[in-house]
């Protein structure tokens, strides 16, 4: 074999298997710190637990526990107390070596000193702080996806709006459409796979069925109980008219029953209260733009939804107009 046939076949060589027995180098004339290791024991359960999120994750499971370790040291943040105590109970029959620059190890012994904590003991206590975050997202993900349309729409009712006040009304079947439609979309579950892209951008006949369920319920009040809803032709009609005088308009609020509801379903599902916080957030920022504005917004954050639009150009006409008379 030449020289050249040696080099080609060490080129080509899979060495990805040799990489944790590689030495730590430390490059001439740089200040990259020397590979250091930390020898952590925890419990079988939560290596286990550990190694299957990294796998769903596609990384290597020391990688994903070193980011938890190397991440909160660098926020200063010690574990909680339910985690502290959780750590008590539980039995260290696992052990996890873990590469780490020598100067994050230096760094980690003296915050872990400074708190009066073992070094070793602080880096498993993230790590299971890591995880209990994980599982505690992955809960409200299982949480998103069962979430109804009509249990989305309760909630939109209920949270707070740009006024800051309890159960703020919404006025309008298309600013309900698009602020359901965004909160979906924020949530990444639940009902947002229900919309669609049609003639004047996302939208689903589910808010109509939803709607009718809630009133049903006995959970709307207001105009919403005495108005019926547009027909899908009104809606377009009512698209076109582009903010002008519509007529009667549906005003959307709960009913002192449906507060009752939505409060005793926040209350008493806690995970709940993190999803309220995302539709609370679109309410607030979405809602106090003009149905003009929301319009263009949407289009602008979601064009995929904006394809099929037939005003898709007169709002972005409008967009482009607006930008040129904010300009200084």
């Amino acid at each position: 074999m030449t020289k050249s046939d040696s080099s080609d076949a060490l080129l080509n060589r899979n060495w990805s298997a040799e990489w944790e027995r590689l030495p730590a180098v430390k490059l001439p004339g740089s200040r990259a710190a020397e590979a250091g290791q930390i020898t952590i024991r925890l419990a079988a359960s939560a290596l286990a637990a550990l190694k299957s999120l990294a796998k769903r994750k596609t990384l290597p499971y020391h990688a994903l526990a070193r980011s938890w370790i190397v991440g909160s040291l660098s926020r200063e943040t010690l574990p909680s107390v339910d985690v502290d105590l959780t750590d008590v109970g539980l039995a260290a029959d696992a052990q996890l070596n873990i590469k780490i620059d020598s100067e994050v190890l230096l760094a980690l012994k003296r915050f872990a000193h400074g708190r009066h904590v073992p070094y070793h003991r602080l880096a498993r206590l993230w790590i299971y702080e890591g995880l209990r975050s994980e599982q505690a997202w992955a809960r409200r993900a299982e949480t998103v996806r069962k979430i109804t349309m009509a249990d989305l729409m309760l909630l939109l009712l209920h949270a707070r709006g740009p006024k800051g006040s309890q159960d703020e009304s919404i006025k309008g079947i298309t600013r309900l459409v698009k602020l359901l439609f965004v909160a979906s979309q924020r949530l990444g579950g639940g009902p947002r796979d229900l919309f669609y892209a049609y003639s004047y951008g996302p939208f689903t006949d589910a808010v109509f069925d939803a709607k009718g369920a809630l009133a049903a319920e006995g959970l709307l009040a207001g105009e919403s109980e005495a108005v019926d809803l547009p027909s899908f032709e009104q809606m377009k009609a009512a698209a076109l008219r582009k903010g002008k005088s519509q007529g009667s308009v549906p005003l959307f609020q709960l009913s002192a029953k449906g507060r009752r509801v939505a409060e005793g379903l926040t209350r008493e599902d806690p995970r709940l209260q993190d999803i309220m916080a995302v539709i609370e957030s679109v309410k607030r920022i979405y809602g106090v733009l003009s149905d003009d504005r929301l319009l263009e917004r949407v289009y602008e954050e979601y064009p995929a939804f904006a394809e099929k639009s037939i005003i898709r150009q007169e709002v972005r006409e409008r967009a482009k107009a607006r930008s040129r008379r904010q300009r200084p």
